[in-house]
């Protein structure tokens, strides 16, 4: 049954920022940047725009970070929104199917000094492909991109499009960071040929996380195979992308 009227969706808010409060207090995260650097960075000095899969919302919620999130109009966005306020972030409403418009000026007239949170594969897929909205925020704020991939040693995963997975309590959390991406601003350049290439990187960072959250933190991501061994972006027809992390 969806939630219509606002003062349930409200106490929705309330109780699933209660809940995932509780829920993030059991677990333990680990972090690996690329760049040597401490993310999350200041953002009155180094402002960014972080990127996560749709799949990851729920370890990106337990960041305690002056950022704003780029949320989507449709009425699960609804929920997720007023959530993420509980939780301390503020929300830009709109996707790339509905209100993109109205959320490129929020970012437009959003403040220096707070980073910015976005899944570039939101809100309704396909999987794991980097749309244009991306790059068109990182050219209006003039920042760089960071890609988070995030993975579990221990998880659910869920039977949504985004295969969203769960941490189990007591869990810990893989958190790979990669190098800063500063994206051209020249027009010309080609925005499909940009967004192939930001999500090849950015699936090597999440298989790079998954691959370590396999060896329970053992092996560095630094390691060889994880940093060298590039997945290869295969395009199919509609603008789908072969699913390289769906046997790991």
């Amino acid at each position: 049954m969806r939630l219509r009227t606002p003062w349930l969706q409200e106490s929705f808010g309330l109780a699933a920022a209660s809940l995932i409060r509780l829920w993030h207090s059991t677990l333990r995260v680990r972090m690996f940047t690329f760049d040597g650097s401490r993310h999350p960075w200041q953002p009155d000095r180094f402002p960014c725009i972080y990127a996560i899969w749709h799949e990851s919302i729920f370890a990106a919620l337990r960041a305690r970070v002056a950022a704003d999130a780029v949320i989507s109009q449709h009425h699960d966005g609804e929920l997720i929104a007023r959530t993420a306020r509980r939780l301390g972030f503020d929300v830009i409403r709109g996707s790339s199917t509905r209100g993109g418009a109205a959320a490129l000026w929020a970012i437009q007239q959003m403040r220096s000094d707070r980073h910015l949170l976005i899944t570039p594969d939101g809100p309704r897929g396909p999987r794991h492909v980097v749309k244009p909205g991306l790059i068109h925020a990182a050219r209006c704020l003039r920042r760089p991109i960071v890609f988070l991939g995030i993975a579990y040693n221990r998880f659910w995963q869920l039977r949504t499009w985004d295969r969203t997975r769960l941490p189990k309590p007591f869990s810990t959390i893989y958190a790979v960071f990669s190098e800063p991406i500063c994206i051209p601003a020249d027009p010309s350049a080609n925005l499909r040929d940009l967004c192939c290439r930001l999500q090849e990187r950015f699936i090597q960072i999440s298989r790079a996380a998954w691959r370590w959250s396999r060896t329970d933190g053992i092996v560095s991501p630094y390691a060889p195979r994880l940093l060298h061994d590039s997945p290869t972006t295969l395009i199919r027809n509609g603008g789908e992308v072969e699913d390289v992390l769906a046997t790991q």
